[in-house]
This record gives C-alpha cells, sequence and structure tokens, in this order.
C-alpha cells in the first residue's frame, strides 16, 4: 500500500525542495513501529526509533536528503492532522534554527517558517525534527517525554 505524505518540511535541502515542488512524496515502507525502523537502519547507517507521538499513528516513512545527508522522513496522523517527522544522523548537525526550551529532560529547539510549526531534539540515538501546521503549542505536546 503506498500513500501521499503533503508536507512542508521547514528545513534547507533536498527535504525542502522536494515539499515545496508540489509532488505527493509517496512512503517506501509502512508497517510496525519495528518493521520501519529495521528497514530505515538497513538504508541509512544509523538506527532509527520511530518515537511514539503523544496522539500519533505511525503512517509511514521513505528515505530522504537532509543537508547532503541521507535522513529518514515519517509520516504520523495525529487526530486527523498531518504530522512529519524528520530523523537525522546522531552525529551531524540537527537542521534547524529557533528559540530554545527546555521540554522535560530534553533541549527543544523551536521555530516556525511559512506557517508551518517545528521542534527539534536530539537524543543518543538521533536528532529529531516535526513539522506541523500545529500550532507551537500542540507541536511541543507531541514530543515524547
Amino acid at each position: 500500500i503506498t500513500f501521499s505524505l503533503r508536507t512542508r518540511p521547514p528545513i534547507d535541502g533536498a527535504v525542502d525542495v522536494l515539499a515545496s515542488s508540489g509532488r505527493e512524496l509517496p512512503a517506501e515502507v509502512t508497517g510496525s513501529e519495528a518493521e520501519i525502523g529495521g528497514w530505515l537502519g538497513a538504508r541509512l547507517g544509523f538506527a532509527v526509533r520511530p518515537p511514539r507521538l503523544a496522539g500519533g499513528r505511525l503512517l509511514g516513512a521513505r528515505v530522504v536528503a537532509s543537508e547532503g545527508r541521507p535522513a529518514a522522513y515519517l509520516s504520523y496522523d495525529v487526530a486527523g492532522e498531518h504530522v512529519g517527522l524528520l530523523v537525522v544522523d546522531p552525529r551531524g548537525a540537527l537542521p534547524v534554527d529557533g528559540e530554545r526550551r527546555r521540554v522535560g529532560d530534553r533541549d527543544v529547539w523551536l521555530g516556525q517558517r511559512r506557517g508551518v510549526s517545528t521542534a527539534a531534539w536530539r537524543d543518543r540515538e538521533a536528532g529529531y525534527v516535526i513539522t506541523t501546521d500545529l500550532d507551537e503549542a500542540r507541536a511541543l505536546d507531541l514530543i515524547p517525554r
């Protein structure tokens, strides 16, 4: 089964170019969190463990480029709203700018561009960037605690 990812990730690089082109991005993989994570990890060279976004359901994923490096783009449904999640190699820089806030035990960078909210954080496994049309407060609520 394939479906379309319709989003406007507010980061520089190939993800932004693909999204702004108006093309629909089909998922390359669907299935359980473990199946999707295993498929992505085998292609990216780093472990991908799809996080559980609060109230979200993982729909599928694909490999994309971010800042010239391979990354994963995961698509979630959150109460009927599309939420994208970019997962980048933990050895690289997070591809965002924004205001730093403390959420639980982690630093989160919040931003907004062209009406799209972003929330970015890093843990031992990877860097993560949520992209959504939801407001900043709702974007923050999605972050796993």
